[in-house]
């Protein structure tokens, strides 16, 4: 009885402790101009309110210093009945339910991570941080890997 019990618990403890929000699918560079770029967010439940997160992308290269080139304030929409989220330009099909302006994520070394946050916690250049990370996606191009964002994140 003791084991069933201790399993049971673990069970729920398994089952209830999982991320909420996770980055679930990105194209960054499509072929000639980049217009029909798009992040894709998953909800552990259909229908799950945004509200309170912001999803900031960060510029990995040399230049960038690890630090933010975008963020957008998520609170106001819901992921759909299958739990998803898409933040892209009008060109992309089916029609996301967050507009970006075409070619903005930038290729190469760079991330976008969810925050449980407000957009007033990461105006334009804020060094990459893990306090109050959800998710975090570290991604490349052609162009060399970002170690100093490995290590970050």
């Amino acid at each position: 009885m003791k084991q069933i019990l201790t399993f049971s618990l673990a069970l729920c403890f398994f089952s209830t402790w999982s991320q909420v929000l996770v980055i679930n699918e990105l194209d960054c560079d499509n072929p000639s101009s980049d217009t029909e770029e798009f992040v894709e967010i998953k909800s552990e439940t259909p229908n799950f309110s945004t509200d309170g997160y912001v999803l900031v992308f960060f510029n990995g290269s040399e230049s960038g210093g690890d630090s933010s080139y975008l963020a957008i304030d998520l609170s106001g929409f819901t992921t759909d009945s299958n739990g998803l989220l898409t933040i892209g330009s009008t060109n992309v099909s089916p029609y996301p339910q967050v507009i970006i302006a075409p070619n903005v994520i930038q290729n190469g070394a760079d991330a976008i991570a969810i925050y449980q946050a407000t957009l007033e916690d990461f105006p334009e250049e804020t060094v990459a941080t893990i306090n109050n990370l959800i998710d975090v996606l570290i991604y490349g191009t052609n162009d060399s890997e970002d170690v100093t964002l490995i290590e970050i994140f």
